[in-house]
């Protein structure tokens, strides 16, 4: 496996935005199949830079017209202009680390989890679907690690279970029991301990381009997220809450 540090910023900041070449590409992508470590990263990473991009127009949107002396010489202008844009971006990126340190230093673990799983495409499932007995020894594993009985883990319409895995969050395990839909979309079913109450309420919110549905149930935090507009993900999250009725931390 590869290591998280094998990798630096630079490299991943070009994965992140899409300028990588194709060999580290395939190097990233081949190492964040069993590496969460990485992935966090990335996603921490990715998140820091939407918070820059939000900001930025944020600050865009905001700031006052042209004055009417560089209306009149567009060409002479025009590096003032630019001396200006590039002002404006010096806040933007200043105001955004400070925001992002601020809000994001301890992200919970639902954004995390969406950031991870939103680098999901159907081939990392595919490409790394591991036997039934396999799954039967980590779902065995995972349960007495949480505490949670996943031999209540239903049959959904519509979702083909392919793996689980333990991943973790600020020191407590994190179970991931990942799915593909009727269109070879991926789907992931995420579990946590909580201190939270139960809620019956299933939230539906939308979180790095994702479909999340989420509630407390027993002492654990669920989590169900998958494409958007997916309507079938609201009636999965209402069959998996149903099935883990019984369950007590």
């Amino acid at each position: 496996m590869a290591a998280v540090d094998d990798f630096s910023d630079d490299d991943l900041g070009l994965y992140v935005d899409g300028e990588a070449e194709l060999e580290l590409v395939t190097s990233i992508e081949k190492a964040l199949r069993n590496n969460p470590e990485l992935a966090q990263r990335i996603a921490n990473l990715r998140a820091t830079t939407q918070n820059f991009r939000s900001v930025y127009t944020q600050l865009l949107d905001q700031a006052p017209e042209t004055p009417p002396f560089l209306q009149e010489n567009e060409t002479r202008g025009r590096p003032v202009l630019l001396a200006l844009a590039s002002m404006v971006a010096g806040a933007a990126i200043m105001f955004g680390g400070l925001h992002f340190q601020q809000t994001n230093e301890n992200p919970g673990w639902k954004a995390v989890v969406a950031n991870y799983q939103s680098l999901y495409v159907t081939e990392t499932l595919t490409s790394n679907a591991v036997d039934p007995a396999q799954r039967t020894q980590v779902l065995s594993r995972l349960t007495d690690k949480l505490g949670f009985d996943f031999d209540a883990l239903p049959d959904v319409d519509g979702l083909t279970f392919i793996r689980a895995q333990e991943l973790g969050f600020n020191g407590k395990p994190l179970a991931q029991l990942t799915f593909l839909n009727s269109q070879n979309e991926p789907v992931a079913l995420c579990i946590i301990k909580t201190t939270q109450s139960t809620d019956d309420t299933i939230s539906p919110e939308e979180m790095f381009g994702l479909a999340t549905y989420s509630w407390n149930q027993g002492g654990f935090g669920i989590l169900l997220l998958g494409p958007n507009e997916n309507k079938d993900l609201m009636r999965a999250a209402e069959r998996f809450q149903k099935a883990f009725a019984h369950i007590n931390a």
